[in-house]
């Protein structure tokens, strides 16, 4: 699996992002495809039945040479899940970021390209190709996520950026080229003042030692921005969250964190932002470091935790522990 993690939304709510790498050398292959190499594994427990047209359809869309990942999220608390978010990666390399731009404009679905979110991906794509953009070396890849079933437009996806660390990670300034630049092209206009201001705080409000993992822009969702952060300690998250006035209704969270700390070492918290202020959602991805992906042998443990506390049901406990997400190299 490629970045393993479980994501605590709320006290009651769990996922499991599930990712494959790719072999970008099978040129003639789409990434449904591959998609299609892993449905017997997740389809039901962790798949909805419903959703699997609809994802296929938008993974057919893209060739597997295009990317090295896919993915897919899934609900564990409850038995059967109308819901699937799935994503895919786009690498930071000359070859693939001219591979990227090259699908744009001679092979994008036309069901896409009309509509005014992918005109913007372009532009988007053409000042990332170009070395004289403001943010050409700050962006190490993005990825693609898509809502099963859609929220809104079907075809619109939220785009997440890794971000490459900046030397003070606190400093707001470090990040124009995203406020001013990336914000302004993907959304299609310029980031407000009060969203901004936000983003600002939750910027110079970062506990020490940690940065910016990736920042999403919310294309299909009420919220603009969305800020993952890397390298914070449970210890952290409460003064963080108090520090940035977020308005959190339940804070039983913290108390599960404290319990599940002595069994992952790893947390990414994500916090969305936009014009009103940082809105009450808060997750908060646990996983293991360093990556060890299939080979990695304390997921049934933490699991196991998990179906304890009911936030995994026995079914997507057993259903996870039998797929794990590997693929090979050879031939086909």
């Amino acid at each position: 699996m490629k970045n393993d993690k479980i994501v605590v939304k709320k006290a009651h709510e769990s996922e499991f992002p599930i990712s494959l790498y790719l072999d970008s050398k099978l040129n003639n292959l789409s990434i449904g495809d591959y998609f299609d190499l892993i449905l017997p594994f997740v389809v039901g427990d962790l798949i909805a039945k419903e959703n699997v047209n609809f994802m296929r359809k938008i993974f057919d869309s893209f060739p597997a040479s295009l990317t090295n990942g896919l993915g897919f999220e899934c609900r564990l608390d409850v038995p059967e899940s109308s819901r699937n978010d799935f994503f895919i990666s786009i690498g930071c390399s000359t070859l693939e970021r001219k591979n990227f731009l090259d699908y744009l404009e001679r092979k994008l679905p036309e069901n896409f390209r009309r509509l005014k979110e992918w005109k913007n991906i372009y532009r988007f794509a053409r000042c990332w190709y170009d070395p004289t953009s403001s943010f050409y070396d700050k962006i190490l890849g993005f990825w693609f996520e898509f809502d099963a079933p859609p929220v809104t437009a079907k075809y619109v996806p939220n785009i997440f950026i890794i971000a490459r660390d900046p030397s003070v990670s606190t400093d707001i300034s470090m990040y124009d080229w995203f406020t001013k630049d990336v914000f302004r092209l993907l959304k299609g206009r310029e980031m407000s003042r009060s969203v901004k201001k936000n983003f600002k705080k939750s910027i110079e409000n970062l506990p020490d030692d940690t940065s910016i993992h990736a920042i999403g822009l919310m294309l299909n969702r009420s919220a603009d921005v969305r800020i993952c952060i890397k390298r914070i300690k449970t210890n952290q998250i409460k003064d963080y969250v108090d520090s940035i006035n977020l308005p959190l209704g339940d804070e039983c969270i913290f108390t599960l964190l404290e319990e599940i700390k002595k069994r992952v070492n790893r947390f990414v918290l994500q916090i969305s932002v936009d014009g009103k202020g940082i809105s009450p959602y808060l997750g908060v991805e646990c996983s293991f470091e360093p990556t060890l992906f299939h080979k990695e042998e304390r997921w049934k443990s933490f699991l196991e935790y998990l179906v304890r506390k009911k936030l995994c049901t026995p079914s997507k406990f057993y259903s996870l522990l039998r797929f794990l997400g590997i693929t090979y190299n050879n031939k086909m």
